[in-house]
C-alpha cells in the first residue's frame, strides 16, 4: 500500500511538472522512477518495522503499532533456524524478555513443560529450550496478554489474540473467551463480522474434531454461561471480603454491636455458600480455567484459611 501511494504521488508530481513545462521523454522518467520510489519506500518500511520490533512493549503507543509488532513476531518464529539476522534479533528479544519479565507464570520462568499441539506431546527443557518454536509460541502469547492489559479497550487486539490462540495453539476455550471480550469492547461492524466468522470457524473445527474422536470435545464450554458464573463468583467473593472487613471492624471496637455482628456473620455464611455454589458450577463447565483457579485459590487461603485446598488450586493454575 505504501508503494502504491508513493508511486501515485510520483506520477502526480510528474503530471504537475508536465503542465508547467514540456520535457521530452517524460514517460521514461516516470517509468524509471517507479521502481526507485518502490525500493525507497520498501526499505524505509523495513527499517521502521525493525525499530518497532526492538522497541519495548511499554513504549508502544498505539494499537496499530502493537498489532504490527505482534504480526512481525509471529512471522519471525515460523521456520526459525537461528542462522540469520532475523533470528539473531529474535534471540535478543527472548533474552531481553527473560531479564525484564516480572510474571512468575511466564514460560521463561515456569519450570513446567510446554505442550506442543503439533506433536501432541510435552517438550522437555534442554540447552536450546529458550529458542524452541513451542516456547516462542508461548512467549508470543505472553506478549499478547501484556498488550491487551495496556490497550484495554481494543477489540481488534482481542480478535487478533483469539485468532492466534485458535490457529497456532488450538486453545479453543481461551479463543472463545477472547472473542467474547472483543464483543464487549464496542467493535465496528467489520470487527463484528470478523468475530462471527471466527466463531463459525471454531464451531466447524469442533464438529470435525468430534467426528474424528467420536466423543465430546472437552475443551468447549458454554462461554456465556461460564462468564456469567465467573462474574457472579467474583462478586460473591468481593462481598464476603467486604462483610469480613465490616465484621472485624466491629470486633476491634471497644463496645462492639453484638446484634450487628450476628447479622454480619449470617450474611457472610450465606454469601460464602453462594460463592461455593458458583465455583462448583464453574468446575462442571471447565475445572481448569487459570483465572478462576487463581481467584478461588486466593479466596480459600486468605479469607477461608483453608491453605490445603487453596494451594492445590493455585498449583493447578
Amino acid at each position: 500500500m505504501g508503494c502504491l501511494i508513493g508511486n501515485y504521488l510520483w506520477i502526480s508530481l510528474n503530471a504537475f511538472v508536465m503542465m508547467l513545462t514540456s520535457v521530452h521523454g517524460h514517460m521514461i522518467i516516470i517509468c524509471i522512477g517507479i521502481p526507485i520510489v518502490s525500493g525507497v519506500i520498501y526499505n524505509l518500511r523495513k527499517v521502521y518495522v525493525r525499530r518497532l520490533i526492538l522497541t519495548g512493549i511499554d513504549k508502544v503507543r498505539s494499537e496499530a503499532k502493537a498489532l504490527l509488532r505482534m504480526a512481525k513476531l509471529r512471522q519471525m518464529i515460523k521456520n526459525t533456524s537461528f542462522a540469520n539476522e532475523k533470528d539473531i534479533i529474535l534471540i535478543g528479544l527472548v533474552n531481553l524478555h527473560m531479564l525484564e519479565c516480572q510474571n512468575l507464570n511466564c514460560p521463561c520462568k515456569n519450570e513446567n513443560d510446554l505442550y506442543d499441539v503439533n506433536t501432541e506431546s510435552f517438550i522437555k527443557r534442554d540447552s536450546k529450550y529458550m529458542h524452541n518454536p513451542v516456547f516462542l509460541k508461548y512467549l508470543v502469547k505472553e506478549k499478547y496478554g501484556i498488550l491487551i492489559d495496556k490497550f484495554i479497550n481494543s477489540s481488534l487486539l482481542h480478535i487478533n489474540f483469539a485468532t492466534y490462540l485458535f490457529e497456532e495453539m488450538k486453545n479453543v476455550h481461551s479463543a472463545l473467551i477472547q472473542l467474547g471480550m472483543a464483543e464487549k469492547k464496542k467493535p465496528s461492524l467489520q470487527q463484528q463480522l470478523t468475530i462471527y466468522r471466527k466463531k463459525f470457524e471454531v464451531a466447524e473445527y469442533i464438529k470435525a474434531t468430534s467426528k474424528e474422536t467420536k466423543a465430546e470435545y472437552k475443551h468447549l464450554t458454554d462461554l456465556i454461561t461460564f462468564e456469567e458464573l465467573f462474574n457472579k463468583c467474583k462478586a460473591a467473593i468481593e462481598k464476603v471480603v467486604s462483610l469480613q472487613i465490616e465484621f472485624w471492624a466491629q470486633v476491634s471496637n471497644q463496645i462492639p454491636d453484638l446484634n450487628l455482628m450476628h447479622v454480619l456473620r449470617k450474611k457472610i455464611f450465606e454469601v460464602s455458600r453462594k460463592a461455593d455454589a458458583h465455583w462448583n458450577a464453574l468446575c462442571e463447565i471447565n475445572p481448569n480455567y487459570p483465572k478462576a483457579l487463581l481467584t478461588y485459590g486466593q479466596y480459600m487461603i486468605e479469607i477461608r484459611n483453608d491453605n490445603q485446598v487453596g494451594n492445590k488450586l493455585i498449583e493447578r493454575y
